[in-house]
């Protein structure tokens, strides 16, 4: 009788784990299929805004100010991300980076919104702006600056996309004081990193 009992439990534990399983890929499905909606969305927004630099115009600031409410959910980043880098053929590249360059003071604002966000999102956005952000570009000491302050978070992937967004930004001196930071703060980051 005893026996009976465990198999009808095991099999009861199997077939919830079963059931979970169907329902969690049907939630990630739906989310994928969000995710691109989103993508999508964002990117016919920026279509429309590189029409006007192709043109020679500028950015209009009433998409800057979507753009600053919009960026500030991290699944719209997300979004946003996937849309600049996976959307727009290499012949649009010139007018791509103008694009970026131009959004480039809506970064001060990001960077303070994510500064007070969880470590992954803090850590995705650094990821983020060290693979939009363009060189020499992150002049605007206010970035680095509070890019130096991510250094202060517990997440070590926070840490390290960081820095990687102050390696891309070129300034040795927000460099030398996110290294110093972590000298003072007592973390450890291992040498590799560093040297890459």
């Amino acid at each position: 009788m005893k026996s009976e009992l465990l198999l009808f439990g095991y099999g009861i534990v199997c077939l919830c784990m079963l059931v979970f399983n169907v329902f969690y890929n049907i939630a990630l499905k739906q989310n994928d299929r969000r995710m691109v909606r989103k993508t999508l969305w964002i990117r016919e927004k920026i279509s429309g805004q590189m029409a006007r630099i192709a043109a020679g115009g500028k950015v209009e600031e009433a998409h800057m100010a979507y753009l600053k409410h919009y960026l500030s959910h991290v699944g719209n980043l997300i979004a946003f991300d996937h849309a600049l880098e996976e959307y727009f053929p290499s012949d649009e590249k010139q007018i791509l980076d103008d694009y970026r360059r131009q959004i480039q003071p809506l970064f001060i604002h990001l960077a303070l919104v994510y500064r007070k966000r969880s470590n992954m999102q803090a850590a995705y956005f650094a990821h983020f702006l060290s693979k939009h952000n363009q060189k020499q570009q992150m002049s605007l000491d206010r970035v680095q600056d509070i890019l130096v302050e991510y250094m202060k978070k517990e997440s070590l992937y926070c840490r390290v996309n960081a820095l990687q967004a102050l390696y891309n930004s070129g300034s040795a001196e927000s460099v030398a004081k996110a290294v110093t930071l972590l000298d003072k703060e007592g973390c450890y980051i291992h040498e590799k990193i560093l040297t890459d």
